[in-house]
């Protein structure tokens, strides 16, 4: 449960910082489109570099890379899929095996808009 509101408030925290980036290169989507947005691996480190946002570029792999589907190494994305569209019992284990590391991953990224979010 816990790495699952993790991962929402990742995800609304990044889409905020989307929505930023776009409004200040004068391209908006409407409330719709942006809430269905989905999270690319390019565009999110593309978002975080304009605003100067420190995270690991591995940090933003765990998380999102789509690649990493196997067994043990699946990105947080992945496990989150597995969870609320499948209730994956096998991702459930893997989650709770991984936790720290995958909720290190994202209280990483939402701890630096957080940061910047202050001292803007």
């Amino acid at each position: 449960e816990g790495f699952l509101l993790r991962y929402v408030f990742f995800e609304a925290a990044t889409k905020t910082v989307g929505r930023y980036y776009r409004d200040g290169l004068g391209r908006k989507k409407t409330n719709t489109a942006a809430t269905k947005e989905v999270l690319q691996l390019p565009l999110v480190r593309k978002w975080l570099d304009h605003f100067a946002l420190k995270v690991h570029p591995e940090v933003i792999k765990l998380i999102l890379d789509s690649n990493l589907k196997h067994r043990g190494s699946k990105s947080a994305r992945e496990l989150r899929n597995g969870l609320v569209h499948q209730w994956s019992a096998n991702d459930a284990g893997e989650v709770m095996s991984r936790f720290k590391s995958l909720d290190s991953a994202l209280v990483a990224v939402i701890s630096a808009i957080d940061r910047a979010a202050k001292t803007a």
